[in-house]
């Protein structure tokens, strides 16, 4: 039930408990340096976690790029907007490492509002976003002429 260092495929736990592991870690106080340091924020880095766990795989230099994780499974790139500068990246990567895209998608978020005098909560309402996913669609326009190449893949990562 644990991760195997350097690779997150061979995994024998749920990605439900994956991902209560990476919170717990994003959570512990030693993992926040990370935060804003590259521009991330905290999504970025449980996504991370995620996906590998072991954090000396994370932030990699690679042919004057950093590669968020470099592992035994090649090169995983967790992208929210700016496929445009990833364009740069994945020619560089793409000969040498097999490179997957992971792409946030947010379906569903908690809105509150926040009475200003208390600081409480004074009313919540779950809010549905089903076109989010397709805020995908003008970015991979930046990335197309790679599409035929050997080891890229594009994966939605649902943050629901």
């Amino acid at each position: 039930m644990s991760f195997s260092s350097g690779s997150s495929l061979s995994i024998d736990m749920t990605d439900q408990e994956r991902f209560a592991i990476a919170k717990q870690s994003l959570d512990s106080s030693h993992l926040r340096y990370n935060i804003g340091t590259y521009m991330e924020r905290s999504q970025h880095l449980l996504l991370k976690l995620f996906y590998e766990p072991d954090i000396s795989y994370h932030e990699v230099p690679f042919e004057g790029y950093i590669a968020d994780i470099l592992n035994n499974d090649g090169i995983t790139e967790i992208q929210t907007v700016g496929f445009r500068a990833l364009h740069d990246k994945l020619t560089v990567f793409l000969p040498h490492y097999p490179v997957r895209v992971v792409y946030p998608v947010d379906t569903k978020n908690r809105i509150c509002w926040i009475d200003a005098d208390s600081g409480e909560s004074t009313y919540s309402r779950l809010a549905t976003y089903k076109k989010e996913r397709y805020k995908i669609l003008p970015e991979l326009l930046h990335i197309s002429d790679m599409f035929g190449c050997s080891g890229l893949s594009v994966e939605l990562a649902s943050m629901s």
